[in-house]
């Protein structure tokens, strides 16, 4: 499980932020229907923006989904590098030696 953590975070937050900015898919299907059961924050941004013609509203909800995809990146990214971190501290003591020979390249 060590070995695959990492592709474990790439797949996880590619999967978080295409399903945070499915729009394409949901605006040529279903526009949004039936009734509001397809409207996801960036389809309910464009409706705000262009049909409705609230653009404060629509540039709100925009920018605070861009802050939430960069904060869930951060959080991946983060987790990530602490993982490998605490891993790279592991290698000596699972392999016995001080410099870590065992590691493989």
């Amino acid at each position: 499980m060590p070995q695959i953590r990492p592709e474990i975070y790439v797949v996880l937050l590619t999967c978080t932020v295409a399903s945070l900015r499915a729009f394409a898919w949901i605006y040529a299907l279903t526009s949004g229907g039936p009734g509001t059961a397809t409207q996801v924050p960036s389809f309910y941004s464009y409706i705000s923006f262009f049909t409705n013609l609230d653009v404060g509203y629509g540039s709100a909800i925009a920018t605070v989904l861009t802050l939430i995809i960069i904060v869930v990146s951060a959080v991946f990214l983060w987790t990530q590098r602490r993982h490998q971190a605490m891993a790279d501290l592991a290698w000596p003591v699972l392999c016995g030696t001080a410099g870590g020979a065992c590691r493989p390249t």
